[in-house]
C-alpha cells in the first residue's frame, strides 16, 4: 500500500538525516523536557516507595498499609496527569519548534519556502488552537462511541484496546501532518478533510510517534522529531512533490 511505502521512506530518510548530524538541534527542546519530567517521575517514585508500607503484624500495620496504598493510588494518578501534560506540550508548546523543523526539512527536500512574518505566525497560532479543539472534540466523541459500544458488543477485552489505540494514533498523526498542511495554506476544515482522506497515513504516523515515545528516556525527545520528519516526507509523496524531478534538460541525439 502507498501509505506504508511512503512512511517507510519517511522513516529511512529521517534517520539517515539524523545520523548525518542534520536537524539534531531540534532534539534540544525535547531533551530539556525529558530532564524536567524525569525529575518529576523520579520524585514520584521516591514518594511511592516511601508510602509503600507493608507487613501484616497487627491492625496498626494494616491501617498504615491502607494509607500507603491510598497515597500510592494518588501518585499513580499524578503520574498519569504528568504524562498527558507532556503530550499537551508536544502538540502545543513545542509547536513552533516542530513547525520550524518541518519547514526547514521541507525546504531542503523540495526547495519550497513558506510565507513568513508576524501576521502569518499569529494566524497559524489561531488556526492551531481551532485544529486542536476540533481534534479533542472528535477524539472524545469517538472514544465515547467506543465506550457505548462496549456495553452491547461482546468481546470487549479483544477489540476495545486496539480501536482506542487506532483512534489515538489517528489524531496524533493528524497533529504532525498539520505542519505540512499549514504551510500549504490549508484551512481548519480542509485539514480535517485531508486527514479523513488519508486515514491510514495519520494512523501510521501516530503509531510511529507512540512506539518511539514509549522507549525509555530517548523516546520523549526523539518521538516528536521523527514524527514531524516522517509525516513531512509522506505528505510530499502523497502530493507528488517527491521524488523530486530533475529540471535539467536531457541532451538530444544530435548534440
Amino acid at each position: 500500500m502507498k501509505a506504508i511505502t511512503y512512511h517507510i521512506k519517511g522513516v529511512v530518510k529521517s534517520f539517515e538525516e539524523l545520523f548525518k548530524g542534520n536537524y539534531l538541534i531540534y532534539l534540544l527542546p525535547g531533551l530539556i523536557i525529558t530532564l524536567i519530567f524525569g525529575l518529576f517521575f523520579y520524585e514520584i517514585s521516591v514518594l511511592d516507595d516511601a508510602t509503600a508500607i507493608g507487613g501484616d503484624e497487627g491492625w496498626i500495620q494494616k491501617g498504615l498499609s491502607y494509607v500507603g496504598g491510598f497515597f500510592g493510588w494518588i501518585l499513580s494518578w499524578f503520574d498519569f496527569i504528568i504524562e498527558y501534560i507532556y503530550i499537551f506540550i508536544v502538540i502545543t508548546v513545542l509547536s513552533p519548534f516542530n513547525a520550524a523543523l518541518a519547514s526547514n526539512f521541507d525546504r531542503d527536500l523540495t526547495g519550497f519556502n513558506a510565507e513568513g512574518g508576524f501576521g502569518k505566525f499569529m494566524n497559524d497560532i489561531i488556526r492551531m488552537i481551532f485544529v486542536v479543539i476540533l481534534m479533542v472534540v472528535m477524539e472524545n466523541l469517538l472514544s465515547f462511541i467506543v465506550w457505548c459500544c462496549s456495553w452491547f458488543v461482546p468481546g470487549e477485552d479483544i477489540w476495545k484496546a486496539p480501536i482506542k489505540l487506532i483512534i489515538t494514533a489517528f489524531f496524533f498523526g493528524l497533529s504532525f501532518y498539520d505542519f505540512a498542511l499549514e504551510r500549504r495554506g490549508k484551512g481548519v476544515f480542509s485539514t480535517i478533510g485531508y486527514a479523513f482522506t488519508y486515514p491510514l497515513g495519520m494512523i501510521i504516523t501516530g503509531l510511529i510517534f507512540l512506539g518511539i515515545y514509549n522507549i525509555p528516556w530517548i523516546g520523549i525527545p526523539l518521538s516528536p522529531v521523527i514524527a514531524v520528519m516522517v509525516s513531512t516526507v509522506a505528505y510530499l509523496y502523497y502530493e507528488k512533490q517527491l521524488p523530486k524531478k530533475s529540471t535539467e534538460l536531457k541532451p538530444t541525439e544530435n548534440e
